[in-house]
């Protein structure tokens, strides 16, 4: 597979395999995990959704995978509430 949904699978397996090397947890959710209990692509996605524990939440927003910019690079538009952490390329 190419293109977007190419792109986003790998870095999907690169982020399992980086945080499971890391003993960190994490639940992919949203489209992505629709379409991985599917078996299959169901439709475009513009964002890959994760959930993690919240202890580990300040580690992951200081962190993003080689695809995305290398390993402990700073993570552009993360901002925290008092229930989660949402990080993305942008802000809105």
């Amino acid at each position: 597979m190419d293109g977007l949904a190419g792109r986003q699978l790998d870095a999907i397996r690169e982020v399992v395999e980086l945080t499971g090397a890391a003993t960190i947890a994490v639940w992919l959710r949203g489209g992505w995990a629709m379409d991985f209990h599917l078996g299959a692509v169901s439709r475009p996605h513009v964002d890959v959704d994760w959930y993690c524990w919240r202890r580990d939440a300040g580690s992951l927003a200081r962190w993003r995978p080689a695809s995305a910019g290398g390993a402990g690079a700073s993570t552009p538009g993360c901002r925290s509430s008092s229930s989660s952490t949402w990080c993305g390329a942008t802000s809105s």
